[in-house]
């Protein structure tokens, strides 16, 4: 059996454990994945860039916006190519206007 402080500590391990897990973009399951909020985010920012035009979804203000969302894709595949071509296919609907 544990003794109280053993337990305490062991508590303390596991809560950083887990708040250090929860605060990256990576889940680490079975294997290395892209959190599903983050991917949802993208998904929707590459739907409503397609809707709305992309400089509806730039919000803040990036540069480069077009390179901005082909390295966020490009992270995303690198986790999970299945999810990575779903959003290759939404960023090919957006229509860039070069101005």
């Amino acid at each position: 059996m544990y003794e109280a402080h053993e337990r305490a500590v062991l508590a303390e391990e596991l809560a950083d454990a887990f708040l250090a897990a929860r605060w990256t973009p990576v889940a680490l399951a079975v294997r290395p994945n892209v959190l599903r909020s983050e991917y949802e985010q993208l998904k929707a920012i590459l739907h409503n860039a397609a809707l709305h035009g992309p400089e509806s979804q730039n919000r803040a203000g990036v540069p480069d916006f077009h390179a901005h969302l082909r390295g966020r894709i490009s992270w995303v595949a690198s986790l999970n190519p299945a999810r990575g071509q779903k959003l290759r296919r939404r960023f090919a609907e957006i229509r860039w206007d070069d101005g």
